[in-house]
């Protein structure tokens, strides 16, 4: 009967570090979408388009903008764009799960791959182009 307890109690402290892991990479992918992506001066009227942050999945063959609320998993040839008014946040991430909540990213928890991003770098949008 210990051993049960304490394959449980073990079991219940890695589900907990797992999902805190999880927690603080979904927190620092936010706040880099927050200082580094987003518009930080406030537009308004006809211009407020410029504060939003809008996510695409993109990969040779397509640009897929992303819903707010909907489950996406990104495959090996996808990446994940998060696009400001300046710069672009790319993500790369075989079997990363997440959705969209309030312009950030949530992370579902479940994985396929490992936990840190394969490749993550940003961009300015005008050397996208080119």
């Amino acid at each position: 009967m210990r051993i049960l307890s304490l394959v449980i109690l073990l079991f219940a402290v890695i589900s907990t570090v797992q999902a805190n892991h999880w927690k603080q990479t979904e927190n620092k992918i936010n706040h880099l979408i927050q200082q580094t992506v987003q518009e930080h001066y406030p537009f308004y009227g006809l211009a407020a388009y410029y504060n939003q942050v809008d996510f695409f999945i993109v990969d040779k063959q397509q640009l897929i903008r992303l819903e707010e609320n909907t489950d996406y998993t990104l495959n090996a040839a996808q990446w994940l764009a998060v696009s400001g008014r300046f710069q672009v946040l790319l993500l790369k991430q075989t079997g990363l799960r997440f959705n969209i909540q309030q312009y950030q990213i949530v992370l579902s928890g479940k994985k396929t791959s490992g936990t840190k991003p394969s490749l993550l770098k940003i961009y300015p949008k005008n050397q996208l182009a080119a």
